[in-house]
């Protein structure tokens, strides 16, 4: 099934582009199996990438107001 999704937290540069996504509900297993896919695809290129953060800027009870 195909779903409309619209980002409801600003969460970078390109946020302001993020309403027109579309999803797709699908089961777990069919989910694990694309992971697996995506991590034998860039699996080589992501020792280039900075690691995940583990804070946020600003701290989540500031961004509301």
């Amino acid at each position: 099934m195909k779903i409309n999704i619209r980002c409801a937290e600003l969460c970078g540069l390109w946020h302001g582009y993020m309403f027109d996504e579309q999803g797709r509900i699908v089961a777990p297993t069919a989910f694990a199996s694309w992971i697996k896919q995506q991590q034998k695809l860039y699996g080589p290129i992501t020792k280039e990438l900075p690691p995940y953060a583990t804070t946020y800027a600003p701290e989540p009870t500031l961004r509301a107001g």
